[in-house]
């Protein structure tokens, strides 16, 4: 009698972006497939082109909440594959009211969220692949309140010089 054969189930690469979050040593609950760590809420307002290029992500702000209570934490980071199928890379969502008075605490969590991918080597080197292949890393979500930033104002630049575009209500990642 001839044994069946076993067919082996298909494994893919694991994700580097994964990997980096795990060498930060982020809590896991934090941590998910797709944009399963990103709240509901937030996570309708991202449009991938291709789910399955979505390689993970982390909700930074409630990652590190308990060990950083005031700092101004960015809230999530976002593991992607770009069209070759080869190159992955981080971008970072920030959802917070989109006003004119608001552009410096942005830029504050930005300061701290660049801090951060310094430390956390492997995170900082795949949002480094983003910009080298000419992704945007950086983005800003306005919460319900709608957008009150536009580009004729002295804001918009001030955003544009630290490498953050306008906030935008739907980000359509590549």
């Amino acid at each position: 009698m001839k044994a069946k054969a076993v067919k082996k189930a298909a494994t893919s690469p694991a994700s580097q972006f994964l990997k980096a979050i795990s060498k930060a040593n982020l809590d896991t609950a934090c941590v998910g497939s797709g944009l399963k760590a990103i709240k509901g809420e937030h996570r309708a307002a991202i449009k991938p082109k291709a789910t399955r290029r979505l390689t993970g992500s982390v909700d930074m702000d409630a990652a590190l909440s308990t060990a950083l209570p005031h700092a101004h934490r960015w809230d999530y980071g976002v593991g992607l594959l770009l069209p070759d199928n080869k190159t992955e890379i981080a971008i970072w969502i920030e959802v917070h009211p989109a006003t004119t008075g608001e552009v410096d605490c942005i830029l504050s969590k930005l300061d701290w969220l660049k801090a951060r991918l310094k430390q956390y080597v492997a995170m900082g080197k795949l949002t480094a692949k983003a910009e080298e292949n000419n992704v945007q890393p950086f983005y800003w979500l306005p919460t319900d309140s709608g957008v009150h930033i536009h580009a004729h104002m002295p804001q918009a630049r001030k955003l544009a010089a630290r490498g953050i575009p306008l906030p935008v209500s739907i980000l359509r990642l590549p």
